[in-house]
């Protein structure tokens, strides 16, 4: 019957949508199992419905207007994607530590038997059941057969680390190992790439204590507005005028907006600098078809050096829309408000040609959470440069190594940097080092900008001299980057405690304290006359 059900709910558009995005991730944490797959992902659907069905029972019984129920079934939608979020977040952070737990297997056993296919067959045997299968897929793209393939296995790689491993391990099976000042120079790298696997755990439960129940606090006072109401009208009736008229109506709409903005902006807070994989809503390819198409495409055309920009902007944060399918959205998002704008006046009494004014607030509201991706993406530029720097040390020693291997693992990685890496990846060939100079001159952040300085140095001396100081300062940066971290979760956490407060003390004010002191004043005034 579930399974039934299951196939149905996919072949609907909205539902069909929600149930691709999570199979799509899925698929990516459990590659060979897709009995795992449908059972994991009905278990987070089964799990969506039940919460979906007692918050609409809770609006249900409070007996809410028409109206109101329109912005709960919006934040009952809000919630459940937020649902899906954070258990994607705890799956990719119990996938780090068996990660980690892989490593130091591989390690363990290469050491034993230094044949990169023997030692990672031999890791795989003693591993999990869900991380034996990423190995045994890391070992299928290190066979002969797969030789050269590496942008198919950065396709299916569950993260950047498995790609870097896949990295070293190819190094050593083509070139072999090297011997370093403290050994195997390939054993090594592993003890810098786990390291850097449990500062990123490190760094996922810090953030996972910082933000613990901001983004309830900031989304609840949407489901406290009605119990307040009632509680109010059943205690002074004469408040009931200032909750029912037209301004207490928009009060309450305000209210829900700001509360779900709220929302939005602690959760863009809390998980957009995670390297989870993001997958696009399939009906954002409507954005490449037909009358769609067209009309973008005109819309693009009348505001070229705008839509370049945009195109330049989504491109420098690794965004997962392009420039199309970004437009698509908002006109789509702004149709669909619009609608159920409409729908609210009819049933609110407000004057319909209200609804006009909720597209500039679809657009604003769109551009200010592009904004807000971009600023917290600066935010976490120097972690970004520091993962850089780690990934130049585990490669810098090993056999044969060149400039364009080195800027293909750093693309990994990329975020703010991304166009710029992906500049020099295209541009090396052809203009040499003079590419590194053109970048350097461009940018004004001090650490990439020291960064690319040694990738000049190298026309003249070794790879391992030019950086030499990454590797004597290793410590030092290791420590650094604990800190950079730590420094940036704390600014983070106290910009979305603050924005979390927002919707609550606002509730209050304008629900609670304002329509008594307003209800006491109209009662005085009236025993004075």
């Amino acid at each position: 019957m579930i399974l039934w059900l299951y196939g149905n709910l996919k072949k609907l558009t909205f539902p069909g949508d929600l149930i691709y995005r999570i199979e799509k991730q899925m698929n990516i944490l459990y590659p060979d199992s897709k009995a795992a797959v449908i059972k994991k992902t009905i278990r987070i659907l089964l799990c969506i419905c039940i919460l979906d069905i007692i918050l609409a029972g809770i609006l249900i019984c409070m007996k809410v207007p028409l109206y109101y129920m329109l912005i709960g079934v919006v934040a009952i939608y809000v919630i459940s994607a937020g649902y899906i979020n954070v258990s994607f977040e705890n799956l990719y952070g119990r996938l780090l530590e068996k990660q980690e737990k892989f490593i130091s297997d591989l390690r363990y056993h290469y050491q034993l038997s230094p044949v990169i296919e023997d030692a990672l067959q031999d890791t795989i045997y003693t591993s999990e059941p869900d991380m034996s299968s990423h190995g045994q897929l890391l070992l299928e793209y290190l066979s002969d057969e797969n030789y050269g393939n590496e942008s198919a296995y950065k396709e299916i790689a569950v993260n950047g680390y498995f790609m870097t491993l896949y990295a070293l391990c190819n190094t050593v099976r083509i070139y072999g190992d090297k011997n370093g000042e403290k050994g195997s120079v390939f054993v090594e790298n592993l003890g810098y790439l786990k390291e850097e696997i449990h500062i990123e755990m490190i760094k996922r439960r810090k953030t996972k204590s910082i933000f613990s129940g901001l983004t309830v606090m900031s989304i609840i006072p949407i489901f406290a507005i009605r119990p307040i109401e009632l509680w109010s009208m059943s205690n002074m009736e004469g408040v009931t005028m200032h909750f029912e008229s037209m301004m207490g109506k928009l009060i309450t709409i305000i209210l829900s907006v700001i509360s779900l903005g709220a929302y939005y902006i602690v959760s863009k807070l809390k998980y957009d600098g995670n390297d989870n994989r993001k997958v696009k809503s399939r009906w954002v390819s409507l954005a490449n078809k037909g009358v769609f198409r067209t009309i973008i495409v005109r819309y693009m055309s009348i505001n070229y050096k705008k839509a370049v920009r945009l195109n330049d902007r989504l491109k420098e944060m690794g965004y997962i829309y392009n420039v199309k399918e970004y437009l698509f959205r908002k006109m789509f998002f702004a149709v669909m408000t619009v609608i159920g704008t409409l729908v609210m006046c009819i049933f609110a009494g407000f004057p319909v040609w209200w609804a006009v004014f909720s597209v500039p607030i679809v657009y604003i509201g769109m551009d200010m959470g592009l904004f807000l991706k971009e600023e917290i993406i600066k935010l976490d530029r120097e972690e970004e440069v520091i993962r850089y720097q780690n990934i130049i040390l585990m490669l810098m020693e090993s056999e044969n190594i060149n400039i364009q291997m080195i800027l293909e693992q750093m693309e990994i990685f990329a975020g703010t940097f991304r166009t710029k890496i992906e500049y020099l990846i295209d541009e090396y060939p052809y203009k040499g080092i003079s590419v590194f100079e053109e970048v350097c001159e461009q940018c004004d952040f001090k650490p990439f900008k020291r960064l690319m300085e040694s990738f000049i140095a190298c026309d003249s001396i070794s790879i391992g001299r030019a950086f030499g100081d990454i590797k004597s300062d290793r410590q030092y940066y290791v420590e650094k980057h604990k800190t950079d971290n730590e420094i940036i979760i704390n600014n983070k956490g106290a910009v979305a405690k603050l924005v979390a407060m927002i919707p609550l003390y606002s509730v209050i004010i304008f629900k609670l304290i304002f329509p008594f002191v307003l209800e006491g004043l109209s009662m005085m005034n009236n025993i004075q006359i």
